[in-house]
């Protein structure tokens, strides 16, 4: 079944903004402060040790969209930048015949990750025995570059059929570690003792 995310929020941010009931401006700058998914990660709520973007957003007849430039964002987990821009949705040619989730265009670069919380980061319409998997397999490993990709109806996401949109990431891992059958799955498929 699907998730059905939540309201985003945030703590510990600093924030300007310009804005009317047709839109507006914000500048963003946080530290020590948190970003809250709920309904989009198992553990909604993402520490961040420093972040900062510039917002720009317009309402029309119900419609919206949101422009997110110059994001940088640092925690224990990972360190990079992004820029996205995220719009309702057509009812009418969206196959969830609603304006949300909405569509995303997202693209970014890590300069660091830690490859034991990448399962931290897989959203929740990744199957649950997918995202176990992951985090279970992934014992150890960093990342210098990853290069990463979100486009399209994020009703569609995880894109199965490419023309429905793109889900990418592209990375240069090294002092990796990874347990192709991780310990809970050895254990599950093992054979049981004979009697000797």
């Amino acid at each position: 079944p699907r998730v059905h995310p939540g309201t985003p929020g945030l703590s510990g941010a600093t924030l300007d903004f310009d804005a009317s009931h047709t839109g507006g401006t914000a500048t963003l700058a946080m530290a020590k402060g948190t970003l809250e998914f709920p309904g989009v990660f198992e553990d909604p709520v993402i520490p961040i040790d420093r972040l900062s973007t510039q917002l720009q957003w317009k309402l029309d007849n119900g419609a919206m969209q949101v422009q997110v430039s110059k994001l940088r964002f640092a925690n224990a987990d990972a360190e990079g930048e992004a820029e996205a821009h995220w719009r309702t949705s057509d009812p009418a040619t969206s196959s969830s015949r609603a304006q949300h989730p909405g569509v995303l265009d997202l693209q970014g670069k890590l300069t660091r990750a830690d490859g034991t919380r990448v399962f931290r980061y897989l959203p929740l319409d990744i199957p649950q025995h997918t995202r176990d998997y992951v985090r279970e397999s992934v014992v150890k490993g960093t990342a210098s570059t990853v290069d990463f990709r979100v486009r399209g109806d994020l009703h569609d996401m995880p894109f199965m059929d490419p023309k429905q949109g793109e889900f990418r990431i592209a990375a240069k891992v090294s002092d990796v570690h990874y347990a192709y059958v991780p310990p809970s799955l050895a254990a599950a498929t093992a054979a049981p003792a004979t009697p000797a």
